[in-house]
């Protein structure tokens, strides 16, 4: 059966030359001085665990705080390698956050929800002078 080790969310995603994975920029929070707004662009990053060589699919969807999709990268495929471990990664370029509040998203292994991430956008707070 395969699991979610670990999921990010970030700013940036590198292979090197090497194939070392680099993320850059892991958050949860977002700040915007009015809305709707444009984040350049968000990797959602997941590290799995099952049997070697598996084939499974994986989507990650995007719901506003509203309840409503605002985007899905659709289900792509993912294998495991010979150890039994993979990474997915999905690119919003850019994402349009419509609103302030809790943006809900959901991690899909095979059409079934594997895990939750929640990203807060919201405006910034007023410095007390």
């Amino acid at each position: 059966m395969t699991k979610l080790v670990w999921a990010f969310a970030a700013d940036q995603f590198i292979v090197d030359r090497g194939g070392k994975f680099s993320i850059i920029g892991i958050w949860e929070n977002v700040f915007a001085q009015t809305f709707p707004a444009l984040h350049p662009q968000l990797f959602i990053v997941a590290g799995w665990q099952g049997p070697p060589m598996a084939s499974m699919t994986n989507e990650v969807r995007i719901w506003v705080p509203a309840g409503t999709l605002l985007v899905t990268s659709g289900a792509v495929p993912l294998q495991l390698g010979p150890t039994g471990k993979g990474i997915s990664v999905q690119q919003f370029a850019p994402l349009q956050l419509v609103q302030p509040g809790a943006y809900r998203v959901e991690i899909m292994l095979n059409g079934a929800v594997a895990h939750n991430l929640e990203l807060t956008a919201g405006v910034p707070p007023v410095p007390n002078v």
